[in-house]
């Protein structure tokens, strides 16, 4: 402290200016964190919510063509096969799609790969059945309903991957929360140690400058009236050397 006084008054300026504006800057860069966390959890959830959303549609298209084939069987009307046709194609852009959103979570591509193996396989099945309705229709139907326990099982797959999912949304919906909470203790501290960090500011200034200022002010006044000065208060700089100096000014 007693270098501090010791400084010129402009370097004396410059740290009173800069305890404030270092706890700014300092809650700047904890509020971007903050922020940054937060945006980091909400562009999860969001990424979750799409993911889930593609796996839904997956299993949508996959009922939808069983559907369409047993329409077609027992109607004979092609018209009943354009979701099926619909489900080849989109299919396999949709396992992709849920591939790239979900390609951080460590199994999650391994299990969506051996899902979309298994549809695929079920698709090429329908495809044969479908073929085979023309010519033996009682055939195919018998096997569709063979092949009942092999759909349960698709079904059961795609359950189990989509409660995975909603696992995981759970979580990075707790993530969000708890950044949005970060973010808001930040800002509480922040404004706590902004203004900290004024009073910290005014009280330095206070008891380096201004008293002694007031001191000096008083020892002017004594000196014209020609009494008895109040000892100096200690510090080297321009207002105790002026000080000083009128202090021998009044010895004379």
């Amino acid at each position: 402290m007693r270098r501090y006084r010791d400084l010129p008054l402009r370097i004396k300026g410059l740290v009173v200016v800069s305890i404030p504006l270092l706890t700014f800057l300092l809650v700047i860069a904890a509020f971007y964190l903050a922020q940054e966390r937060s945006n980091e959890a909400e562009l999860w959830v969001r990424q979750s919510l799409r993911a889930r959303g593609v796996l839904l549609n997956i299993r949508a298209m996959w009922s939808g063509a069983e559907a369409a084939v047993l329409g077609y069987l027992a109607t004979g009307d092609p018209d009943w096969l354009t979701a099926f046709r619909r489900a080849r194609e989109r299919v396999p852009e949709l396992f992709q799609e849920h591939d790239l959103l979900m390609r951080s979570i460590p199994g999650a591509e391994e299990s969506a790969a051996a899902l979309q193996k298994r549809i695929m396989a079920r698709l090429d099945e329908l495809e044969a059945i479908r073929e085979r309705a023309a010519a033996e229709p009682e055939s195919a139907t018998a096997l569709i309903a063979k092949d009942y326990a092999d759909e349960e099982g698709i079904l059961n797959a795609l359950s189990d991957l989509l409660e995975q999912e909603n696992e995981l949304l759970a979580a990075r919906l707790e993530q969000g929360a708890a950044a949005r909470a970060a973010t808001d203790v930040v800002i509480a501290i922040g404004i706590v140690l902004a203004l900290a960090g004024g009073v910290l500011a005014m009280l330095v200034f206070t008891s380096t400058v201004s008293r002694r200022v007031q001191v000096l002010e008083e020892n002017a006044r004594r000196f014209a009236r020609g009494d008895p000065m109040i000892p100096l208060l200690p510090g080297n700089d321009e207002v105790g050397r002026l000080g000083h100096s009128l202090a021998q000014a009044a010895l004379v």
